[in-house]
């Protein structure tokens, strides 16, 4: 995923980040809206914790490669129309390349 080039690089952030993903993956993601992603580091594992999460307004971190995503969790809405926040469905950012305007 490439930042948008109507973005600032001095603008993206995890934020601008989630509305990308919300775009990208408007289809899956109908039931929530991009302030309701969440984003976590490389590496994290589940049991995802709001703990662990990357402060929405924190820059998008350079050293994301495929090796290396950065893990996006939604919140999956179940068959009756609600949302749980139990389970999640979850989207590997597979690449956040850096496009310097």
């Amino acid at each position: 995923m490439k930042k948008p080039k109507d973005v600032e690089e001095s603008e993206w952030n995890v934020d601008a980040l989630a509305e990308e993903v919300k775009k990208k993956r408007a289809e899956e993601l109908t039931h929530c809206s991009a302030a309701m992603l969440v984003v976590y580091p490389p590496g994290t594992k589940p049991p995802f914790s709001q703990d662990n999460a990357v402060d929405p307004g924190d820059y998008v971190p350079r050293d994301t490669t495929s090796k290396n995503p950065l893990i996006v969790v939604a919140p999956q809405q179940q068959e009756d129309g609600e949302k749980h926040f139990g389970l999640f469905h979850l989207f590997i950012v597979e690449f956040i390349q850096i496009v310097l305007g």
